[in-house]
């Protein structure tokens, strides 16, 4: 126990233990850098550019009605009568859901564009 140190935790920790988990760390970076490098340029430039344009498509869509009608439901609904709300609904309940976790944070329906 000559070379210890305290981690976060308050745990006692071995020096080499600590050093293994480096040279491992190191090691799965490097092997990421390869396989980044063997990328072609052009599919860099191909996914860069689709990224790009679906951002601008997310930045200009306009929700439609039944976007709307589901962020209501969501909005005037309390998790227990949420069920009953949407027994016509065509969106699943994993949606309304994440609309009502989502109003906690905006009451803006354009915060649907984040998720």
């Amino acid at each position: 126990m000559l070379y210890t140190f305290t981690d976060s935790a308050g745990a006692v920790r071995d020096v080499f233990e600590a050093s293994k988990w480096r040279a491992m760390a190191r090691a799965h970076l490097q092997a990421a850098a390869r396989i980044i490098a063997a990328i072609p340029a052009w599919q860099i430039a191909v996914f860069v550019g689709i990224v790009g344009l679906q951002t601008i498509a997310i930045a200009l869509h306009q929700p439609w009605s039944d976007e709307y009608q589901a962020w209501l439901i969501a909005l005037q609904s309390s998790p227990v009568t949420l069920l009953h709300n949407m027994r016509n609904e065509g969106h699943p309940v994993l949606w309304h859901a994440v609309l009502m976790a989502m109003q906690t944070m905006s009451s803006d329906p354009a915060a649907m564009k984040v998720v």
